[in-house]
This record gives C-alpha cells, structure tokens and sequence, in this order.
C-alpha cells in the first residue's frame, strides 16, 4: 500500500468516526430534550385548574396537537399567572388531540372552548367555497388553519393568537395595556421569516412589508382579513410549489398586518424568542422551532421553577 493510499484511509475513517460521533451526540441530546419534556409533562399536570373567563373582554385562540397541547398548558397557566387576569381561552384541535388530552385541557382549563377539526371545517366550508388556493393551502399546511378559522370562530372584533412554546416569565404590562386599548401588536423575530422577501413582497402585492415579524405573540383584527388578498398569494404559493413551506403562514399574517390601517405595534425586546438569554426584565420567550425548541425544557421550565411559579401557583 503507497503513502497516498495510506492517508486517504485514515482520512477516511476520521470521517466515518466523525460523522459517527455527531450522530451518537445528536441523539442523545433528543433524548434527553424528551426526558425533560416528559418530566415538564408530569410537573405541569400536578398543578391545579385554572379558570377560563367565556365572557371575558380578551380572547384568546391556539391551534394545539397530541404533541404540544402540554406546552400549551405551561403556555396559558403561566400568562394567567403572571398576568393575574383571566381570559376567554379558544382551543382548535387539528384533528391529533386523543380523548386523554381533550379530557386533561378541560380539566386544567375549566370552561375552555375546544373546536374539533370536523366543526371548524364545516364553519368555513362556506367561506372558502369560491377560494380553491386558500382551501388548499389550509388543506396541506397545518398553521394555515389559523388563517382560516380562528377569525371565523372569534367572538370578539379582536383576538390573541399564542403558540404553544411560549412561556410567560413576568407581567405582561405592555401586551396587557395594548390589547386593553384595542392596539394590534405582534412580537419581534430574530430575521425575516418569510417565504418571499419584502422586495419581493413589495413589487408582486404592493406591500411595505414589516421587517422580522413573528406570530408567536400577536393580537389581531377580524377587518384585517382580505381574503381576495389570501387567495391572490394562495394562488402564488400554489404555482410556486410553496404551500408547505415552514414561513408561507407567516408571510401572509405579516402582509395582513402590514396593510391594516390602523397599524400595529411591535412587543418590546424582553418578549424574547430563540436563543435569546432569559433575565430578570424577560416578560416572555417564544421556543422557535430553529434548534431552539429544546429551551423550553432545559432553560425556561427550570427558570419558572427558581422563579416559584410552581409553589406560587399551587398556592392560588
């Protein structure tokens, strides 16, 4: 065997060793982000109902699955903590949620609103009968339901939308006061996440585009809503082959505020998001699904708990 040939093996079982060891560490660090969430489960369960106020002046919807609705439980009984409010909370299955978890959400929610997958679709039947692009991008695209049917399911003009990867950390004061005035608001992310840019944006729908919108945190308006505008951009992600794409739901949530009249105003920086630190001043952080995703269980659940949000909640 000559020199060259020699080194080429070496190099490439320093490779294959490499690649091996990347593996072996990417799974055990999901393995481990399961364990806390499995343990993030058991914590949140142990806690005690929260009242949901139907007939309370804010409302609030979030589209959950089997997989997130116990996030969205640490979610809402941290922002009803914190906030020391209580909220009209809506609920919209998209068809994941077993029996077990519709059961524990009624239970830790008391007088919540959960809309089944076949009741939202039989309300918007209707309203997409004439949009053959919007009904395929709700179709093919989970988030795009958020488009469609909370709007269509709102009992008030205005209405919070929340993820399920958010943790609350401090009064809202901001969020509380803005909403309280009737203000659109929407938090910040960290680059544009969108599916065309705002050049782009500009020139094919003459919109001046928000920079580094995210929907994590935001509070809408039913008049914002255009959907000959939703189905002019559904048609575009149709042609395109962008229906899946993970920021098509997000660019048009950004075109829809960006063109609402009144305008809308942006959360400060300490409604955080990603990799963003958490402190003292954090009032929020929204978990992205960037890599991000485990810090809800390795960094904001343990904060919560150095914090007493646990025994504080308990004793309420």
């Amino acid at each position: 065997m000559n020199r060259a040939t020699a080194d080429g093996k070496r190099i490439d079982l320093a490779r294959r060793g490499w690649r091996f060891l990347l593996r072996k560490t990417a799974a055990m660090k999901t393995a481990w982000v399961e364990r806390q969430g499995r343990r993030s489960s058991v914590m949140i369960l142990k806690t005690p109902p929260t009242t949901v106020d139907r007939h309370g002046v804010h409302e609030i919807h979030s589209l959950t699955c089997e997989r997130d609705y116990l996030n969205l439980l640490w979610c809402l009984k941290t922002l009803f903590h914190y906030s020391t409010r209580a909220f009209n909370v809506v609920l919209h299955d998209d068809g994941s949620l077993s029996q077990r978890a519709l059961e524990q959400l009624r239970w830790h929610l008391t007088g919540v609103t959960i809309i089944s997958r076949y009741e939202a679709d039989a309300r918007v039947h209707d309203l997409m009968a004439r949009h053959n692009a919007s009904r395929t991008f709700r179709e093919v695209c989970p988030l795009a339901r958020r488009i469609f049917d909370f709007p269509a399911f709102a009992s008030k003009d205005r209405f919070l939308i929340l993820d399920s990867d958010v943790l609350f950390f401090g009064k809202p004061d901001t969020m509380l006061g803005l909403m309280d005035s009737g203000r659109l608001f929407f938090m910040s992310d960290y680059l544009d996440g969108y599916v065309f840019s705002r050049a782009e944006v500009q020139t094919r729908y003459g919109i001046d585009l928000i920079p580094a919108f995210n929907t994590g945190i935001s509070y809408h308006a039913k008049a914002m809503f255009d959907y000959e505008l939703i189905e002019t951009y559904c048609r575009d992600l149709v042609d395109r082959g962008l229906l899946t794409h993970p920021w098509s739901e997000q660019l048009l949530f950004a075109m829809l505020f960006s063109r609402h009249q009144e305008g809308a105003d942006r959360l400060p920086a300490n409604y955080g998001i990603s990799r963003a630190r958490l402190g003292p001043a954090t009032i929020s952080h929204h978990f992205v699904n960037d890599g991000s995703r485990g810090l809800f269980y390795n960094r904001g659940i343990p904060y919560l708990r150095r914090a007493g949000f646990l025994a504080a909640h308990e004793r309420r």
